[in-house]
């Protein structure tokens, strides 16, 4: 399984970003600090297992908000399997709306199916 693309929608300093991740070569983020290298990280782990909300502590996860304070926060990640199936994981969070990890929707080739579709891949 490949991490082919990165689609924030609003993040830490990102707001409608796109990372096209397709090459078949490596794909390396750099840049000086404060540039955003960090967040990215942090954006994947949030939205694979769940955002982290200042009112929940943990080592595992940063503290990342919009910085603009919009709404939803969150965005998608893409991967493709060996067989070119192509899933997306879409995890939103609103303010004050839904369940505080945010409201995750898994696409396999462009239709919803159980979470546990791409976990169980993932093993």
């Amino acid at each position: 399984m490949k991490l082919k693309k990165i689609k924030i929608v609003n993040f830490g300093q990102f707001s409608n970003v796109t990372f096209d991740l397709s090459s078949p070569k490596l794909n390396v983020f750099y840049g000086t600090n404060e540039a955003g290298k960090s967040t990215v990280v942090a954006f994947i782990k949030q939205i694979m297992f769940g955002f982290h909300l200042k009112k929940q502590s943990s080592a595992f996860f940063e503290d990342y908000m919009p910085l603009a304070r919009v709404s939803p926060m969150g965005g998608s990640l893409f991967f493709e399997n060996d067989r070119g199936d192509c899933f997306e994981l879409e995890r939103l969070y609103a303010g004050g709306k839904g369940l505080k990890g945010g409201t995750l929707t898994v696409k396999l080739n462009e239709q919803i199916v159980p979470e546990s579709v791409f976990f169980e891949e993932i093993k």
